[in-house]
């Protein structure tokens, strides 16, 4: 052991030494610094988090992987090449042990930049987040108590929802020390020429936001999908129904299974339409969703619902101002309380808090959704209403809250670990086996081919998604040699989305230890043993400087 440590010591100052190192760890420090307060997102504070959390996680996984592959690659390469490598191996030192020592001592330097680098952006992150709680509940708890001394009882009840919002606000995000200062404070003095209601409403738009953001990004929540049926089963009915009634001399055989595919499509595609009243049917059809095998949550554990829309059809992805309306039943379809008719845009996402008392002491839970669309247009708006459709991908699935932003936020880092040491294995691995270009031109290639194939095949990182959301089909999954192609590409490359989940956190979806584990176990030692093992071959092959050529 104190071989390796004595070899990974050497390879980390050696790496430290390399200019073109040193240029990237200045990159990666001034991107650190930077990224957090350069990136700009949409108009509101969820989204603008979103867009921080992704491209900062992003650009440091993608030049501290770069940093990691270039000197996994070149000091090894270049050390074999040089005839230096011949002091090390003469002595006790097994071919293990030399590429072991090279592995730990770039890995190690290459994940302390990660870490730290990541630590600093989860700092800034957690600061601003901060700065925002403490100065709405500041100027929050001014305004309650300025408008509670000033306002007359007509006033007071003119602007009492508004008020009743702040109050529920603070009351969620307030600290025990603040509610104590607030006591204290009287004859809270109104800024020049501005009135409690022209501050009011802004303060409630902004809190509204910061809401959001801490239920929409900062959580982590696992996704609940609802009870599909079987849409291939029912194609194949359906067809088999029609063959029965028309004969079966009027199909063709040989596009039966083209024809299944195309139904089971059609049926997914309408399986969550939602019928809008017409003048005979004031009251809309309602579509229920069941949800099975939920788990009991406590009080405050927050719950959501989720979905995207439609107008008409999923091929019209123009916004259309709309509005639907929620209830939650039993196991047997007896209402247990409705959410008041919402307002919404059909092609984004929405995502709408439920009581978490809709799930105690129960592990099924059905939500009704209504489509109100003939509420949601707008005054001027006298075209007929349509119906609304959700795709089996779109939800709507149940959210519940499993674990914070910190504990999320550390496991997405720690897969991102895992992929900045399996290039340095990537690295090493090429830089035992050929010279310095070749190794650099086929360690990075192997990475650019990773990611072009994560593009077309269904990576294990999207088939976790496609199994919560009910779609299993894999694109990979055809016949003859290019299935074979193809499973072996996906069972050989790996890519960085294959580890990130930068996007899991930054939409509030939970990273699990079960998911974790299986990439550390199939996509890190599955995948990476063999590179080592080659390594190992070509070290030995080549004699490493043993038999000196020149």
């Amino acid at each position: 052991m104190k071989a390796v440590l004595a070899i990974a010591i050497q390879t980390a100052r050696s790496s430290i030494r390399s200019k073109v190192f040193f240029i990237l760890l200045l990159i990666i420090g001034v991107a650190t610094g930077l990224l957090p307060d350069s990136v700009m997102g949409d108009a509101t504070l969820a989204g603008e988090f979103k867009i921080r959390i992704n491209y900062s996680i992003g650009i440091i996984t993608f030049l501290t992987g770069m940093a990691a592959l270039w000197v996994g690659t070149v000091n090894i390469a270049g050390e074999v090449e040089g005839y230096q490598i011949h002091m090390v191996v003469t002595k006790p030192v097994s071919n293990f042990q030399l590429w072991f020592g090279k592995f730990l001592g770039v890995a190690t330097l290459s994940l302390v930049i990660l870490y730290t680098s990541s630590a600093y952006i989860y700092w800034r992150i957690d600061s601003e987040v901060e700065a925002i709680r403490s100065e709405l509940v500041d100027k929050s708890g001014r305004l309650l108590i300025e408008a509670k001394e000033k306002l007359n009882d007509d006033q007071k009840q003119t602007l009492a929802e508004p008020v009743n919002f702040l109050l529920g606000y603070l009351g969620k995000y307030t600290t025990e020390e603040e509610r104590s200062f607030f006591k204290s404070l009287k004859n809270i003095e109104s800024p020049e020429k501005e009135t409690v209601r022209s501050r009011l409403l802004p303060l409630v738009k902004k809190f509204r936001e910061f809401d959001e953001l801490n239920d929409e990004v900062l959580i982590g929540r696992n996704f609940y999908s609802w009870q599909r049926p079987d849409f291939t089963q029912l194609a194949l009915e359906r067809i088999e129904k029609g063959m029965a009634s028309l004969g079966r001399d009027n199909f063709d055989d040989s596009k039966m299974s083209m024809k299944i595919k195309e139904m089971a499509r059609a049926l997914e595609s309408k399986a969550g339409s939602l019928p809008p009243a017409t003048a005979n049917q004031p009251q809309p059809t309602p579509k229920i969703f069941m949800f099975s095998n939920l788990p009991e949550v406590a009080e405050d554990v927050p719950v959501f619902i989720r979905l995207r829309l439609f107008a008409g059809d999923s091929l019209d992805q123009k916004p259309r101002n709309t509005m639907i309306g929620f209830a939650l039943v039993d196991e047997e379809q007896k209402p247990l309380g409705q959410i008041l008719p919402v307002g919404l845009k059909t092609t984004e996402f929405y995502s709408y808090r439920i009581p978490a008392a809709a799930l105690q002491k129960r592990q099924t839970l059905g939500v009704t959704i209504f489509n109100y669309d003939h509420m949601g247009r707008r005054g001027n708006d006298t075209k007929p209403p349509k119906e609304l459709v959700i795709q089996a991908k779109d939800g709507p699935y149940i959210l519940i809250g499993q674990t914070s932003f910190f504990s999320n936020y550390w496991r997405c880092i720690l897969l991102v670990g895992l992929f900045i040491a399996f290039l340095v294995i990537v690295g090493t691995a090429t830089g035992l086996c050929f010279s310095t270009p070749v190794a650099v031109m086929l360690s990075v290639s192997y990475i650019i081919i990773g990611v072009g194939i994560s593009s077309v095949l269904s990576t294990e990182s999207q088939y976790e998604v496609e199994k919560v959301q009910g779609d299993t089909a894999k694109e990979y999954e055809k016949g003859g040699v290019a299935g074979v192609y193809f499973k072996l590409l996906k069972n050989t490359m790996v890519s960085a989305e294959t580890f990130s989940r930068m996007e899991s956190v930054s939409s509030g979806r939970s990273i699990d230890w079960p998911l974790i584990i299986k990439v550390f176990l199939y996509d890190f030692i599955l995948k990476g043993l063999p590179l080592i093992l080659l390594g190992l071959y070509a070290l030995h092959r080549r004699e490493l400087g043993l038999v000196v050529r020149k």
